[in-house]
Protein backbone atom coordinates (compact mmCIF):
# COMPACT_ATOMS: atom_id res chain seq x y z
CA UNK A 1 0.00 0.00 0.00
CA UNK A 2 2.85 2.31 0.45
CA UNK A 3 3.65 1.72 -3.43
CA UNK A 4 0.57 3.07 -4.29
CA UNK A 5 0.31 5.94 -1.55
CA UNK A 6 3.53 7.14 -3.31
CA UNK A 7 2.24 6.70 -6.77
CA UNK A 8 -0.69 8.70 -5.98
CA UNK A 9 1.74 11.55 -4.72
CA UNK A 10 3.72 11.32 -8.18
CA UNK A 11 0.43 11.27 -9.93
CA UNK A 12 -1.17 14.26 -7.89
CA UNK A 13 2.28 16.06 -9.18
CA UNK A 14 1.96 15.16 -12.94
CA UNK A 15 -1.72 15.77 -12.67
CA UNK A 16 -0.90 19.40 -11.38
CA UNK A 17 2.03 19.77 -13.90
CA UNK A 18 -0.28 19.02 -16.68
CA UNK A 19 -3.03 21.72 -15.61
CA UNK A 20 0.15 24.38 -15.30
CA UNK A 21 1.33 23.06 -18.70
CA UNK A 22 -2.57 23.75 -20.39
CA UNK A 23 -3.34 26.45 -18.78
CA UNK A 24 0.06 28.43 -19.85
CA UNK A 25 -0.61 27.30 -23.79
CA UNK A 26 -4.03 28.17 -23.39
CA UNK A 27 -5.90 25.37 -23.65
CA UNK A 28 -9.03 25.34 -21.24
CA UNK A 29 -8.92 23.70 -18.17
CA UNK A 30 -12.26 22.13 -16.54
CA UNK A 31 -11.75 22.94 -13.05
CA UNK A 32 -14.57 20.64 -11.65
CA UNK A 33 -13.13 17.96 -13.72
CA UNK A 34 -9.60 18.35 -11.65
CA UNK A 35 -10.96 19.15 -8.69
CA UNK A 36 -12.57 15.85 -8.73
CA UNK A 37 -9.13 13.92 -10.29
CA UNK A 38 -6.79 15.48 -7.97
CA UNK A 39 -9.37 15.31 -5.06
CA UNK A 40 -9.85 11.45 -5.70
CA UNK A 41 -6.14 10.95 -5.58
CA UNK A 42 -5.72 12.22 -2.19
CA UNK A 43 -8.47 10.43 -0.97
CA UNK A 44 -6.87 7.17 -2.64
CA UNK A 45 -3.60 8.58 -1.06
CA UNK A 46 -5.15 9.15 2.43
CA UNK A 47 -6.22 5.94 2.49
CA UNK A 48 -3.36 3.49 1.02
CA UNK A 49 -1.22 5.60 3.69
CA UNK A 50 -3.95 4.41 6.72
CA UNK A 51 -4.07 0.55 5.26
CA UNK A 52 -0.25 0.71 5.44
CA UNK A 53 0.60 1.85 8.62
CA UNK A 54 -2.03 -0.18 10.11
CA UNK A 55 -0.57 -3.44 8.12
CA UNK A 56 2.89 -2.40 9.01
CA UNK A 57 2.05 -2.01 12.98
CA UNK A 58 0.34 -4.76 13.05
CA UNK A 59 3.10 -7.21 11.07
CA UNK A 60 5.99 -5.39 13.31
CA UNK A 61 3.67 -6.00 16.51
CA UNK A 62 3.02 -9.88 15.55
CA UNK A 63 6.93 -10.06 14.70
CA UNK A 64 7.89 -8.68 18.56
CA UNK A 65 5.29 -11.38 19.89
CA UNK A 66 6.63 -14.01 17.89
CA UNK A 67 10.13 -13.47 19.13
CA UNK A 68 9.56 -13.02 22.09
CA UNK A 69 7.89 -16.07 22.72
CA UNK A 70 10.59 -18.13 21.71
CA UNK A 71 13.00 -16.22 23.84
CA UNK A 72 10.54 -16.72 26.54
CA UNK A 73 10.58 -20.87 25.70
CA UNK A 74 14.47 -21.05 25.42
CA UNK A 75 15.06 -18.91 28.43
CA UNK A 76 12.59 -22.04 30.12
CA UNK A 77 15.09 -24.62 29.12
CA UNK A 78 18.16 -23.27 30.99
CA UNK A 79 18.79 -24.48 34.55
CA UNK A 80 18.63 -22.75 37.20
CA UNK A 81 22.44 -22.11 37.68
CA UNK A 82 22.40 -20.09 35.08
CA UNK A 83 20.26 -17.04 35.81
CA UNK A 84 22.18 -16.89 39.58
CA UNK A 85 25.26 -16.63 37.04
CA UNK A 86 23.14 -14.04 34.55
CA UNK A 87 22.02 -10.51 35.06
CA UNK A 88 18.53 -10.77 35.28
CA UNK A 89 18.86 -6.63 33.47
CA UNK A 90 20.57 -7.95 30.69
CA UNK A 91 17.68 -10.91 29.57
CA UNK A 92 15.14 -8.10 30.55
CA UNK A 93 17.16 -5.53 27.98
CA UNK A 94 17.24 -8.35 25.31
CA UNK A 95 13.80 -9.46 25.56
CA UNK A 96 12.42 -5.87 25.53
CA UNK A 97 14.76 -3.53 23.94
CA UNK A 98 16.52 -5.73 21.24
CA UNK A 99 13.22 -6.86 20.41
CA UNK A 100 11.71 -3.70 19.89
CA UNK A 101 14.72 -2.68 17.83
CA UNK A 102 13.54 -5.17 15.68
CA UNK A 103 10.13 -3.92 15.06
CA UNK A 104 11.33 -0.84 14.15
CA UNK A 105 13.27 -2.22 11.26
CA UNK A 106 10.20 -3.96 9.91
CA UNK A 107 7.54 -1.94 11.19
CA UNK A 108 8.97 1.18 9.73
CA UNK A 109 12.23 1.03 7.44
CA UNK A 110 12.20 -1.97 5.40
CA UNK A 111 8.59 -0.94 4.73
CA UNK A 112 9.13 2.46 3.32
CA UNK A 113 12.43 1.53 1.81
CA UNK A 114 10.81 -1.52 -0.14
CA UNK A 115 8.07 0.67 -1.25
CA UNK A 116 10.45 3.76 -2.20
CA UNK A 117 12.32 1.13 -4.57
CA UNK A 118 9.55 -0.25 -6.34
CA UNK A 119 8.39 3.11 -7.14
CA UNK A 120 11.28 4.28 -8.49
CA UNK A 121 11.59 1.08 -10.61
CA UNK A 122 7.77 2.35 -11.90
CA UNK A 123 8.51 5.77 -13.23
CA UNK A 124 12.61 4.53 -14.55
CA UNK A 125 10.41 2.29 -16.15
CA UNK A 126 7.58 5.03 -17.05
CA UNK A 127 10.83 7.77 -18.04
CA UNK A 128 12.12 5.06 -20.67
CA UNK A 129 8.85 4.59 -22.31
CA UNK A 130 8.46 8.30 -22.71
CA UNK A 131 11.85 9.23 -23.47
CA UNK A 132 15.14 6.71 -23.02
CA UNK A 133 17.31 9.64 -22.64
CA UNK A 134 15.44 10.88 -19.34
CA UNK A 135 15.30 7.23 -18.47
CA UNK A 136 19.50 7.20 -19.14
CA UNK A 137 19.66 9.84 -16.39
CA UNK A 138 17.76 8.14 -14.00
CA UNK A 139 20.21 5.69 -14.16
CA UNK A 140 23.22 7.93 -14.52
CA UNK A 141 22.77 9.35 -11.45
CA UNK A 142 22.02 5.99 -9.43
CA UNK A 143 25.58 5.89 -7.96
CA UNK A 144 25.32 9.84 -6.63
CA UNK A 145 22.16 8.80 -5.35
CA UNK A 146 23.51 5.99 -3.34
Amino acid sequence: FFVVYALCGTAIMLTVLFLIDRYISGESVSLVSATWILGGLLVLKTISNAIADMSKHFAGFDLVERIREKIILKLKMFSLSFYTNERLGEISTVIHKDVDNMEMVVGHLWTRMSADFIVALILGIGLFCVDWRMGLAMIAILPIAL
